[in-house]
């Protein structure tokens, strides 16, 4: 019997260690369509938004440790 699911992942940020030693970031978002086919228009208006925004920021701590591994 399928349960309804109360919660969705709408952004995930991971910081992972790989089977060779390496640190990898991962970024990671529910699809701009998908937000506007599974919300009403105001919800998905402000999700939209708050997934926009934490991409932003999240982007930026992704590239440096990136970087920073690669580096390192």
């Amino acid at each position: 019997m399928k349960t309804k699911k109360h919660e969705a992942n709408l952004i995930s940020f991971q910081l992972l260690l790989n089977s060779k030693n390496q640190i990898v970031s991962e970024l990671s978002f529910v699809p701009e369509k998908d937000i506007e086919r599974l919300f009403r228009k105001e919800e998905a208006i402000l999700l939209s938004t708050l997934i926009e925004r934490a991409k932003a920021k999240l982007a930026t701590l992704h590239d440096h440790l990136q970087r920073e591994g690669n580096a390192l």
